[in-house]
């Protein structure tokens, strides 16, 4: 009888790795070759999110917030010395021939009682506290927003800063004529009732600029939150 045909065994398969690399058997051949498909690697996300840098992101809403706060108190305080020269017609005019009837009339120049206005009246003096305090929100909004915008960029999910420079543009204005208020009110160039007239002048606008510079960071801020939002689900 012949002999028994011979088989040869059957091509024995490596395990799989460790790494989680798969193999591809070739049949045209014994060789085993990586697919570059199946490669898995232990690489973070791209957006990746650190507790440490969650940390930062809480402390950068936090002085967004307070500046809004802040600034918001500003307001409150501007309106109320709008309120005073409504009511009180400040600062009186000594030329107004109602004022020069009675001699006795605090706004009569020519009486003995008269009361020049001052920068330190109630009506200036609110406005200048209303300005310096939208002032100082503005700036704690800055940095707050600023720094969104820091800590979205070194996570490469940043958005476009057209809003922020332009809120910034505007509080930059707002400090400068808060400035000119203070130089109204430290000089005498003009005459009393003129000087108060410029000096409410100047704080009204500065607030104003600071409050619209505040309303564009507001836009702008809710854009950094669903920015970070989206980065932070990884």
């Amino acid at each position: 009888m012949p002999p028994p045909p011979s088989y040869a065994p059957p091509p024995s398969y490596p395990p799989a790795s460790e790494t989680g690399t798969s193999t591809i058997y070739s049949p045209s051949s014994t060789s085993y070759t990586l697919h570059p498909s199946y490669t898995a690697t232990a690489t973070q996300p791209a957006h990746f999110v650190s507790e440490a840098t969650k940390g930062r992101w809480s402390r950068a809403r936090i002085i967004y917030g307070m500046g809004g706060v802040v600034g918001l108190v500003g307001t409150g305080l501007t309106i109320s010395s709008m309120l005073v020269v409504a009511i009180t017609g400040y600062p009186c005019n000594p030329n107004d021939p109602i004022h020069q009837i009675n001699p006795n009339d605090t706004c009569n120049a020519k009486g003995a009682m008269y009361d020049p206005p001052s920068p330190t009246d109630a009506a200036p003096l609110l406005a200048y506290l209303g300005s310096s305090v939208s002032a100082t929100g503005f700036i704690f909004s800055a940095a707050g927003l600023g720094y969104q915008h820091s800590i979205l960029r070194d996570l490469g999910g940043d958005v476009d800063r057209g809003v922020f420079h332009g809120g910034t543009a505007l509080g930059v204005l707002g400090f400068a004529a808060v400035g000119i208020s203070y130089f109204f009110g430290f000089t005498d160039y003009l005459s009393p009732h003129d000087q108060g007239i410029a000096i409410l002048a100047s704080t009204v606008t500065g607030a104003g600029l600071c409050a619209l510079g505040s309303l564009l960071y507001t836009i702008d801020g809710s854009r950094t939150k669903k920015a970070w939002l989206k980065l932070s689900t990884f």
